[in-house]
């Protein structure tokens, strides 16, 4: 037997609700539903995030550095600097994962254009950060020259290592 009793509402007014039934069949049970488990990740794809992580700094980095060389060498408004940069160091990561997607593939078109890409990419970008590292440097200017050579090498080889071990 069911009764309708009152119970206040959140704006203070009597809303009607049912009470439960005391004789009777009670309610059936329902099984709890299963929850899919989450995908973990294994250590080395964490391990690649984590490389992949430092990889993108020094990426922003390097095309922070290309961008401010372009701009400087060429006289092109910053936006349009900023997107050749992105084109040469973002292009070199993505390539480079193309490459080692592509390292299975019987067909070597795919590698071969990737790295000469990246070949050109690195060296572009070796000598945009060297330009962009010096213009600031008073003392040392061998130094920071050095220092923006060295940037898009560690980007690459950041790069390099995350896909690597990205692949199971």
């Amino acid at each position: 037997m069911k009764s309708t009793l009152s119970a206040p509402s959140r704006n203070g007014t009597l809303a009607p609700t049912k009470a439960k039934a005391t004789k009777g069949k009670t309610a059936p049970t329902t099984s709890k539903k299963h929850r899919k488990s989450k995908p973990v990740l294994s250590p080395r794809r964490r391990m690649a995030i984590g490389v992949g992580s430092v990889g993108v700094a020094v990426l922003l980095l390097s095309v922070y550095h290309c961008t401010e060389a372009i701009s400087l060498l060429t006289g092109s408004p910053i936006l349009l600097a900023a997107m050749l940069a992105v084109g040469i160091d973002f292009g070199m990561v993505v390539t480079e994962m193309a490459a080692i997607f592509a390292a299975h593939d019987p067909v070597p078109n795919c590698r071969r254009w990737a790295n000469a890409y990246i070949v050109a990419a690195v060296l572009l970008s070796m000598l945009l950060n060297s330009v962009a590292s010096g213009l600031h440097a008073e003392q040392f200017k061998l130094l920071a020259y050095s220092v923006g050579a060295v940037i898009p090498v560690l980007v690459f080889i950041l790069g390099k290592v995350a896909g690597l071990l990205w692949e199971e």
